[in-house]
């Protein structure tokens, strides 16, 4: 089993949809949680949905280690997957982490580093609610995306432990992009439980996108998972998109 959200993004007549997104970065704040912080998107309207992703640096020179995390909100609903490896250890330092937030990030040892709800959105900025916070300004970039015939949908479901077709209810819409973030086995409730065991569920977050939001598709997920002291390799995450 595991459970994956869906952000649908769609209009009625996809080949007369408006649709219109932006691509940003900004810096974390770095203020005691709980703070807000405000970032301009410019979309010119208020965006329908947001995807966030970090590797948890401060610049774009190279470093060890990462804390990877990636989130998508619908601006009612928002999931998030956080992964994360610690360089030079003695023993195998990896984590990672599933929250109902906007964005997640924790370090190799589990620890939360920052974690944030979407608290509003309009057609100028989007304003995160940092409810844990470190004091270390990690970049994080976003994908803004809206248009008066753009529709959105996050949400969660439960993957199966078998082979086989599975559908996926409660979208509301037919999406033409599907992205998927898969935190891997164990993963089943958000935020993550302790240590998963072996054979146990998987968790995953799912996006869905229609009506030529994208000129250029968004990342992918293929997060890195740990499992006390040895780390595996989670399935890829997904993205589907209608010709």
């Amino acid at each position: 089993m595991a459970l994956i959200a869906v952000v649908g993004l769609g209009a009625p007549f996809p080949a007369r949809a408006s649709g219109t997104f932006t691509v940003g970065s900004f810096t974390k704040s770095t203020s005691a949680a709980p703070v807000t912080q405000a970032v301009a998107h410019g979309v010119g309207s208020a965006p329908k949905a947001i995807i966030f992703w970090t590797n948890g640096k401060t610049s774009t020179s190279l470093g060890s280690g990462f804390l990877y995390g990636f989130g998508m909100t619908d601006g009612t609903t928002s999931k998030s997957i956080a992964t994360s490896s610690d360089d030079n250890q003695s023993t195998s330092r990896a984590s990672r982490r599933i929250a109902n937030k906007a964005l997640t990030i924790i370090n190799g040892s589990g620890t939360l580093q920052a974690e944030a709800d979407l608290q509003s959105v309009d057609a100028t900025n989007f304003t995160l609610n940092w409810t844990t916070n470190d004091s270390t300004g990690y970049v994080v970039h976003f994908i803004a995306i809206g248009g008066s015939r753009i529709s959105a949908k996050v949400l969660g479901w439960t993957m199966a432990t078998a082979t086989g077709n599975q559908a996926v209810t409660g979208i509301g819409f037919r999406p033409d992009v599907v992205i998927a973030a898969h935190g891997g086995g164990g993963l089943t409730s958000a935020p993550r439980p302790p240590w998963p065991r072996a054979g146990s569920a998987c968790r995953s977050w799912t996006a869905a996108a229609a009506s030529g939001a994208f000129a250029t598709p968004p990342p992918m997920v293929s997060p890195r998972a740990a499992r006390g002291g040895t780390s595996e390799r989670t399935n890829p995450s997904c993205l589907g998109a209608r010709a």
